[in-house]
């Protein structure tokens, strides 16, 4: 395939996209004739070509937007540069290997999937940023740095019952996981701090100062070091220098799960049917905005109707929470509090239907007729999110970014990065509905 993108700078318009995908049918063979057990097993494997131009128009050409200077006493007239172009502006190429293997097994009571996949994105389209000695403080789009994505699939369906006296029973299964990697970034350059970006790292890393606990009674001393005391938070000290500043950030986690799942029940008897759809996700870690005292609900001050918490007290020295002190005295480092365990699992939906006899129908020139009721976001049965530390649910509502309390900027998560805010949470639906077929 040959595509061209008309926003992108003359001689970089155009790309040939090459793919190629093979497969081989194992039990047409003549060595699985015998195999009685294996209904269909096919290895197959592919590679392809696919790219990005998802730019604004024009990010080509240069642009000036006239503006006031100072001249001595008066005013004169004047340009500056709004838009840098970049005359060698090109394609985003994404190249993805993937190899599989489908089978059906044990008189189609066993079938399933399994695939590998592998990609990699270079001459990204990012922002950069020029030197200030340029006189330029506007970034202007380039073709930097290099991604990768790996990771596989497993899909799995079972038929447990088979209809025996009006019963059935199938189960499907899926477990999936990816692993991210910034592979480079600009020519010299192993990390944005700012954009929370790593040689070498996940792209959604979370990048902050480390909490280690809560400054305990008898280690006075020790704190006064840093400026705190007991009840205050504890923050590691990368350099060990007795400052904590912008050095002693670190990574403290990443999005990333170890691996998700889901699971979906489909059970029928006669003319009722009932389907139960879970989802689970193991490891990774989440952001709640709600827990880092610096929402309107929440402000970790022990005040207003908050998010109950594990504070620290003198008779209860926990690590969890720091203590609360007078009004206006907030923590310090609250963003810190607000990382947990990503893991949980939930009953997604519940769907019980009824299909009435077409006996009963058929005078009414109905041909089908089935009622159901579906609940969504039915509940979590596993979060320590949510089971120790009082969150609602441990699914994303909001965009991480900058937050302001009482004059202060606190960075929570990077500009675009999912967290749990203090939005509306997960809703939980009931539907009622009705299927007809004349």
């Amino acid at each position: 395939r040959d595509d061209g993108a008309s926003m992108l700078a003359p001689g970089y318009q155009w790309h040939l996209y090459k793919s190629i995908s093979l497969g081989w049918n194992i039990h047409k063979e003549k060595f699985m004739e015998n195999v009685n057990w294996i209904e269909s097993l096919k290895l197959r494997g592919g590679y392809g070509e696919t790219s990005n131009a998802s730019v604004p128009p024009y990010s080509t050409i240069s642009t000036l937007t006239p503006n006031y200077y100072n001249f001595g006493t008066v005013s004169a007239n004047g340009f500056y540069t709004q838009n840098i172009g970049n005359k060698a502006l090109g394609w985003e190429y994404t190249n993805s290997f993937n190899a599989g293997i489908d089978f059906t097994l044990l008189k189609s009571r066993l079938s399933g999937s399994i695939d590998l996949y592998y990609m990699r994105t270079n001459g990204l389209l990012q922002n950069q940023l020029l030197p200030p000695t340029t006189g330029s403080l506007m970034p202007y789009l380039n073709n930097v740095g290099e991604t990768q994505n790996k990771g596989f699939e497993i899909a799995l369906k079972g038929v447990i019952v088979r209809n025996e006296k009006g019963f059935s029973w199938d189960i499907d299964a899926n477990l999936f996981l990816n692993r991210s990697k910034i592979v480079s970034l600009y020519e010299g350059i192993d990390k944005l701090e700012d954009n929370g970006w790593f040689v070498g790292q996940a792209i959604d890393v979370i990048y902050d100062y480390k909490k280690i606990g809560i400054w305990q009674l008898g280690e006075e001393t020790e704190a006064a070091v840093y400026g705190a005391y007991p009840g205050r938070v504890k923050i590691e000290d990368v350099d060990n220098n007795g400052v904590i500043d912008d050095k002693d950030k670190q990574i403290v986690g990443n999005f990333e799960p170890d691996f998700e799942f889901g699971i979906t029940n489909r059970l029928a008897y006669k003319g009722l049917d009932l389907t139960i759809i879970t989802h689970g996700k193991v490891g990774g870690m989440l952001v709640s905005a709600i827990h880092q005292g610096q929402s309107y609900v929440n402000q970790m001050n022990g005040r207003r109707n908050g998010i109950k918490v594990n504070y620290w007290t003198e008779d209860n020295p926990t690590n969890d929470f720091p203590g609360v002190r007078g009004n206006g005295d907030y923590p310090t480092f609250p963003s810190t509090f607000g990382y947990f365990s990503a893991s949980y699992f939930k009953i997604r939906t519940i769907t019980l239907g009824y299909s009435v006899p077409a006996q009963w129908i058929k005078p009414l020139g109905i041909n089908a007729l089935r009622a159901y009721l579906t609940v969504d976001n039915v509940c979590t049965l596993f979060s320590p999110y949510v089971d120790k530390y009082g969150g609602l649910d441990p699914e994303p509502t909001a965009y991480g970014g900058q937050s302001f309390v009482n004059g202060y900027s606190y960075s929570m998560a990077k500009t675009g990065q999912l967290t749990i805010g203090p939005t509306v949470p997960p809703s939980r639906y009931f539907i009622f509905g009705l299927d007809i077929k004349f």
